[in-house]
């Protein structure tokens, strides 16, 4: 596969400190949930980490057993809550959001890239997963959310960052190179 040259570059480390780069990810965001879902598959958060952590389970089970209280913790939350459901996941989910698969174009756009892991998903998802890679403090998300989805967020910032440090174990051991497994 391939696409076409993008002129453009990696967002600034500390985006949310811009009021345009802020205003360019929200309605990249209100764009993507508009995209069409239905034909992807439904992967329910959760669940994706509870298949990471088998694996990591059984290539080293005891870096597994560190993330076994944050899984727990995290999948319960996720049964406890109605609007983490299964119903709830129908909305078009890149998947994969960090400032790593956005470009900022010299008009002032943005360009997403890598889609390898789109799905439908939570509509909150993906704002999640752009927080948490890029350390975005919580004073500066909270006001780009409603009161209502504060709680609710905190769940998917969780579970995200457990993701994210399942996945960079997993590389971790799969590669032996601790450097390449956080860059990813």
């Amino acid at each position: 596969m391939s696409m076409p040259f993008v002129a453009g570059a990696r967002l600034e480390p500390q985006w949310w400190q811009h009021e345009s780069q802020v205003a360019a990810v929200l309605e990249l965001l209100t764009v993507l949930r508009e995209l069409p879902a239905a034909p992807l598959p439904v992967v329910h958060l959760a669940d994706r980490a509870v298949r990471l952590h088998r694996e990591l389970e059984t290539i080293a089970p005891g870096l597994a057993r560190r993330w076994d209280a944050s899984l727990h913790g995290c999948f319960g939350e996720w049964q406890r809550e109605p609007a983490l459901a299964l119903e709830a996941l129908g909305c078009f989910v890149h998947g994969d959001l960090s400032t790593d698969n956005l470009l900022g174009t010299p008009e002032g756009g943005l360009v997403l890239l890598d889609f390898e892991y789109a799905h439908r998903g939570h509509r909150l998802e993906d704002l999640a997963g752009l927080v948490v890679s890029g350390a975005v403090p919580t004073d500066q998300w909270r006001d780009w959310l409603s009161a209502q989805d504060r709680p609710l967020f905190e769940t998917l910032l969780r579970t995200r960052a457990l993701l994210d440090g399942l996945w960079t174990d997993l590389a971790m051991t799969l590669t032996g190179n601790a450097a390449a497994a956080r860059a990813h």
